[in-house]
């Protein structure tokens, strides 16, 4: 709040605000302002090698993927449902992207993770 009391009370002062909406407009910064540091620490945890999103995703080169069903995972109801997803494919077909999209996704909604690639993980396991 500190860093950006200056600003609100000036704009407060130059909209005339109440007090009280003063006081909103304080915590409602603050709010967005711990909701984008969780995000980011989300994001770091999760240690994607880049982060993309699904409106990159370019479905016209993956027309074997039906796009509503891509998209409806993206309500990520697989997570509250405890189901696993898993990507199948030649390399190039987009397996990463939707996976990295998908988690960058969860990380928007407050959800922990952690992306591995299957050989990633392998390498992992065996040097236990």
């Amino acid at each position: 709040m500190a860093k950006s009391f200056e600003r609100i009370y000036k704009e407060a002062i130059d909209k005339k605000l109440t007090l009280l909406e003063f006081f909103e407009s304080l915590l409602d910064e603050e709010i967005i302002s711990r909701e984008n540091n969780r995000f980011s620490r989300l994001l770091k945890a999760a240690r994607f090698p880049v982060v993309k999103t699904i409106d990159q995703f370019d479905f016209s080169k993956a027309p074997f993927l039906r796009k509503p069903e891509v998209l409806e995972l993206f309500q990520l109801d697989f997570i509250e449902d405890n189901q696993n997803l898993i990507f199948i494919g030649s390399p190039g077909t987009g397996k990463t992207h939707l996976t990295i999209s998908l988690g960058v996704e969860a990380c928007k909604r407050g959800k922990s993770v952690c992306f591995f690639t299957a050989a990633g993980l392998g390498n992992m396991l065996i040097e236990m």
